[in-house]
């Protein structure tokens, strides 16, 4: 499959600035998005740049793709203005609840993320103590709904 380069900042620079512009999403969420209408990157390895591995016009569901399964690729980079985007489709598919109890319980830890780094980037002992409280709660309304038996 051929990659389209959509970022060219030397690999120096890619590394250290590159995450302002996208930020990674585990495989595992994104397949669990099938109607998510956001361009997916992949990263170069050697270069570190972000190529662009589907359009977001493009009906491929990302479950199962052998490509990526065959080249040991974890997550894929989202443009960081398709952010709330992508947490509106999040949200809607944890509160539509025909997911699995694997991806559920993916989307919750993922809907949690950027709100438990800002608590703990505040290095207030506060914030932290909070968001952590409120992932445990989300954590075990999805294992009290499902059984991980």
């Amino acid at each position: 499959m051929a990659y389209a380069v959509v970022e060219s900042l030397p690999a120096h620079q890619a590394a250290a600035g590159a995450d302002r512009h996208f930020f990674a999403v585990p495989l595992a969420v994104l397949a669990g998005l099938p109607e998510l209408q956001c361009d997916l990157f992949v990263q170069d390895a050697a270069s570190g740049r972000k190529l662009l591995y589907r359009a977001a016009k493009t009906a491929t569901s990302l479950a199962g793709d052998h490509v990526l399964e065959q080249r040991n690729v974890r997550h894929l980079y989202l443009r960081a203005e398709d952010r709330e985007r992508f947490d509106q489709a999040m949200r809607a598919s944890l509160a539509a609840g025909h997911c699995d109890a694997g991806l559920r319980l993916a989307l919750t830890i993922e809907h949690h993320r950027d709100a438990f780094q800002v608590a703990m980037a505040s290095r207030n002992a506060a914030p932290i103590v909070a968001q952590a409280e409120q992932i445990a709660g989300d954590l075990l309304q999805v294992v009290h709904q499902d059984d991980f038996s």
